[in-house]
């Protein structure tokens, strides 16, 4: 304790002054025992901090609201506020619904910044003797595989030599389009059309990762592949199902989520192995065989394996989680800008224009000409907000800190509602409009960031933000300028950790040159 009240002091020795809530925290003061208005003896404990008991989280749960918790999410803040608390799985969770609040929690994290660990995953490396990625790593070893990563996935400048690539794969997207519309011969519908985009989303990751095209979209049968996407889904699946109860309860009563996931987990890794050895061995021969390799201009996998900042396990580690999470973030995200575009055919034709009047007839879009399309940009950012990647993001502070009059103990899982915030109208007025231009600023025009963070924040962002921007974008004027989009049904979220669509889009392409 002494040594808590010790760097709590040093810390707040700043000249900055940060607001929580309605308490103004001086540079000079402790963190809990003085803050403007508020005595130590009215600060309120963390048992004080209202929420749900485990009855009515576990009455929501055998109800079906876990995969459309929207309306539990409402009661929640209607019934406890901006702030609230409940237990998830083996952590206490508490939970905030202003930006600002968290705002506060993404400016105090130290060094190496803390995310919601996934025991279930982190289990299964242990059993499976396997390396850690940039995704569970923590402290030292995590910034080192974050500096790794970072350069290739993290920078624009990097992330735009991978134009050529990922338009490689959208054409085989749209060829995939045109085959399975007309295969189904009716009414210029796509049917299943999500399975394409998975497809789609796991050879351009495989394309940009490995530097191999594994030609998905071929209309050939690719059991492996098929396989991989599939233990990605049942991965997601079950691990929220293993989020709820602690996980020691699952592991040893061995429950059918839990033998999900390490079953999806397995596959997941011994199929991307047979993949990533390839690479490797390659890499291997040709330092072997003396090869003066340039290291710089080379693919991401052998530009880590001869960096060498990074062991071998955990190459394989970071790749595998990388080839993943392409499967099921991209795609679903994609999935939801073609529908919001089917769904307000007056935004889809704007964008249409903006790619009429950017992009030269013929030519394949680059990265140059995302960056001179602000409305583009800005329909993947309404669509996030009204079907975020994930609903909530989390962190875990080594210091006691007080938010809203509430003392919030150190190693506490302190979440954002990003979902909920999206929905806000004191945050984005008129919220269940579609309306991209909100994401337009005028000359001089300031928007407050925190309002939106689909990919989380600073350096614990999501490492393929940037990729995954790239895909979409690109997959985005592609698809847009060679159809016009209509829906055949209303389609609504579902969570499996990854907010999904409930049912198939069944959509319309209609050729815009028919």
């Amino acid at each position: 304790m002494a040594f808590f009240r010790a760097s709590t002091v040093r810390y707040l020795n700043r000249p900055k002054c940060v607001t929580i809530g309605n308490i103004r925290l001086r540079s000079t003061t402790n963190l809990v025992k003085e803050a403007d208005g508020i005595d130590s003896k009215d600060v309120k404990s963390f048992d004080e901090i209202p929420g749900p008991g485990m009855l009515e989280v576990m009455k929501a749960v055998l109800s079906g609201q876990l995969q459309k918790p929207w309306k539990l999410i409402h009661q929640f803040k209607r019934d406890y506020g901006p702030i609230w608390k409940q237990k998830l799985g083996s952590n206490n969770l508490v939970t905030l619904t202003d930006p600002k609040d968290f705002e506060f929690v993404l400016r105090n994290e130290g060094k190496y910044p803390r995310r919601v660990q996934i025991d279930p995953w982190l289990i299964h490396r242990q059993e499976r003797n396997l390396g850690l990625g940039v995704l569970l790593h923590e402290g030292a070893d995590w910034h080192r595989n974050r500096a790794a990563l970072s350069k290739r996935m993290m920078r624009p400048r990097e992330v735009a030599t991978y134009s050529d690539t990922v338009n490689d794969v959208i054409t085989d997207l749209v060829n995939s389009l045109v085959r399975g519309r007309s295969n189904y011969g009716k009414d210029n519908i796509v049917p299943e059309i999500e399975n394409t985009v998975f497809k789609w989303s796991l050879d351009s990751a495989c394309s940009v990762i490995l530097n191999k095209k594994l030609n998905l979209l071929d209309d050939k049968p690719h059991p492996e592949a098929q396989e991989f996407i599939q233990a990605v889904h049942d991965m997601f699946e079950s691990l929220m199902w293993l989020f709820i109860f602690p996980v020691h309860l699952h592991k040893r009563f061995n429950s059918k989520p839990w033998r999900k996931q390490l079953r999806a987990w397995d596959t997941i890794f011994a199929l991307a192995k047979t993949l990533i050895d390839e690479r490797v061995n390659d890499v291997t021969k040709r330092l072997t065989s003396g090869e003066d390799i340039d290291v710089e201009g080379t693919d991401f996998i052998t530009y880590l394996f001869i960096k060498g900042t990074l062991e071998i396990d955990e190459i394989y580690a970071n790749a595998t989680e990388l080839l993943a999470a392409a499967v099921d973030t991209t795609s679903n995200t994609f999935l939801w800008v073609l529908y919001c575009l089917a769904k307000h055919p007056h935004v889809q034709e704007s964008l249409y224009e903006e790619i009429k009047r950017v992009v030269p007839t013929g030519e394949s879009p680059t990265h140059e000409h995302v960056n001179r399309m602000p409305y583009l940009k800005a329909v993947l950012r309404e669509t996030m907000r009204v079907y975020p990647p994930v609903t909530q993001i989390g962190r875990i502070l080594d210091r006691d800190v007080i938010i809203r009059g509430y003392r919030i103990p150190a190693k506490t899982v302190i979440g954002s509602n990003v979902w909920l915030i999206g929905q806000d109208p004191a945050n984005f007025p008129d919220p269940l409009e579609f309306r991209p231009e909100r994401w337009i600023r005028k000359e001089n025009e300031q928007f407050y960031g925190f309002k939106a963070l689909p990919f989380g924040y600073g350096p614990r962002m999501c490492i393929g933000k940037r990729l995954a921007e790239l895909e979409i974008h690109l997959a985005t004027i592609r698809v847009c300028d060679q159809f016009t989009l209509e829906p055949t049904c209303d389609v609504e979220a579902k969570v499996t950790t990854i907010t999904a669509p409930d049912r198939p889009l069944n959509l319309r392409f209609i050729n815009r040159n028919a």
